[in-house]
């Protein structure tokens, strides 16, 4: 198994569109490779599709249609509850009224981290 096997973890039953908009829901699991395990910590949010990707997949103009997405911390280390809160202050920043794009909250946030040995 190897980490390219994430997104079926985090997505067991694949990405569903639905036209309700709800909060996040998080979670964590363990994925073993040889013996090493590697700890994942998972946020899923809804996010509204753009008009021209409701147009492509021809769908009525007049409903908002959402996509699922996910946001998740891979460690060596096991802190699944303190990586979920992370997961969620992420998401509350990142979905706040400002002008500056979701992915470029997260592109920052992660720039920014420094790595100790």
């Amino acid at each position: 198994m190897a980490l390219g096997s994430v997104p079926l973890f985090c997505f067991p039953e694949g990405i569903r569109l639905s036209e309700e908009e709800r909060g996040f829901i998080s979670f964590s699991f363990i994925l073993t490779i040889d013996v090493q395990r590697i700890y994942c910590s998972c946020l899923i949010f809804k996010e509204l599709l753009g008009k021209s990707t409701c147009r492509k997949l021809g769908f009525s103009k007049e409903r908002p249609y959402y996509s699922e997405k996910a946001l998740c911390i891979i460690s060596e280390y096991s802190y699944p509850d303190q990586y979920c809160e992370l997961l969620q202050q992420i998401y509350r920043v990142g979905m706040s009224k400002n002008d500056v794009p979701f992915c470029r909250v997260v592109q920052n946030l992660v720039d920014e981290l420094v790595m100790a040995d």
